[in-house]
């Protein structure tokens, strides 16, 4: 891992964590994260490639990764699914985008979803077992953008 890897997950994990404070607390990602999350995002990606061309590719693929997230909010409610994307959920994988491209969007929430479903079955013996249940969706996702942003780093 890189230096300036090494320094942009540590400001990573800094931002992370209100992320994963406030949303247990309160059920809610602030804007003010998931836009401080997608500019730092954008200025180490510009940090390490500092090109016009990597803005637009943070632009494309952030845009792609709201495209994606939509229609998948579209199809849950088509579904009538209770456990829903919040828009603070949805800002935050734009946001990660910038950190690990669309398709790293895409595995964060891949790994975040499967994060909450294993915490659910950890919890059970303690809290029942409520398939309806939802759980705050923050630390998830916290969990995943970081295991996704350092997984890239490192190979």
């Amino acid at each position: 891992m890189s230096g300036l890897a090494l320094v942009a997950t540590g400001v990573l994990i800094l931002l992370l964590i209100p992320v994963v404070a406030i949303d247990l607390r309160e059920r809610r990602i602030p804007n003010v994260l998931n836009l401080s999350i997608g500019l730092l995002g954008a200025a180490f990606a510009w940090a390490r490639e500092p090109e016009l061309a990597t803005l637009g590719a943070l632009l494309l693929g952030a845009l792609l990764a709201l495209g994606i997230l939509l229609a998948a909010v579209g199809v849950l409610r088509l579904l009538k699914r209770q456990g829903q994307l919040g828009a603070g959920d949805i800002k935050f994988l734009v946001a990660a985008s910038f950190w690990v491209g669309a398709s790293g969007a895409a595995w964060t929430f891949v790994v975040a979803s499967l994060l909450s479903v294993l915490t659910l079955l950890v919890l059970a013996p303690w809290r029942g077992w409520n398939p309806r249940e939802s759980v705050p969706f923050g630390p998830a996702l916290s969990a995943a953008l970081l295991t996704v942003f350092i997984a890239r780093a490192v190979i």
